[in-house]
């Protein structure tokens, strides 16, 4: 028995299924778009980013030293580094990137994230080969006994401390605090809720 194919209504369908397909992937972008500016946002105001962006001058205003010297200067970053300019370009120009498959009943929509991957590559620490400073601030840093902060003197790489390597700085410990890993794993949790 031979039956006919009305190619309208099948064209319809698929135009509608495209439709809705596109629908989502627009929807999924608008919330990217969000969710990335407010990462960004949170990563730039942040007292821990605002801290190192400040240079070897600026005090201690996140706490994590307790409130001597300043993260720029006990990381070693070099006199005039700008260490948050990469991290800052990569997630304000990361594209959004989706891969949109049928699921049961309708779309899924697959979004990539900023990874840590790549954050990590952009932010070695200047004096410890393979650790990231970024990932740093919420695993801990080592080296806070040595550490001697002086502006005055003008010394080591960022200016304004030294390494005492008699150990007898005057930071008694790091203190570690959530920082750009958390903001981005809370960012993608939500963006899941949609």
């Amino acid at each position: 028995m031979a039956g006919r194919i009305n190619m309208a209504t099948i064209r319809e369908k698929a135009m509608e299924s495209a439709k809705f397909a596109r629908a989502a992937q627009d929807t999924a972008k608008a919330k990217f778009n969000k969710a990335k500016a407010g990462v960004l946002q949170d990563f730039l105001s942040d007292t821990v980013t605002r801290e190192i962006r400040g240079g070897n001058t600026m005090g201690n205003s996140s706490g994590t030293l307790g409130g001597y010297g300043n993260l720029f200067s006990y990381i070693g970053f070099y006199e005039g580094l700008d260490p948050i300019a990469p991290v800052e370009e990569y997630l304000r120009s990361f594209p959004f990137m989706a891969t949109v498959s049928k699921s049961s009943g309708g779309v899924k929509v697959r979004v990539k994230w900023p990874t840590m991957q790549a954050i990590r590559a952009l932010t070695p620490m200047p004096w410890e080969e393979g650790n990231s400073w970024v990932e740093g601030i919420e695993r801990g840093i080592s080296g806070f006994g040595n550490y001697m902060y002086d502006l005055v003197a003008g010394k080591g790489r960022s200016g304004a401390a030294i390494q005492n390597k008699g150990g007898t700085g005057a930071v008694t410990a790091f203190s570690t605090r959530k920082y750009l890993p958390t903001m981005l794993t809370a960012a993608q949790r939500r963006f899941k809720k949609f």
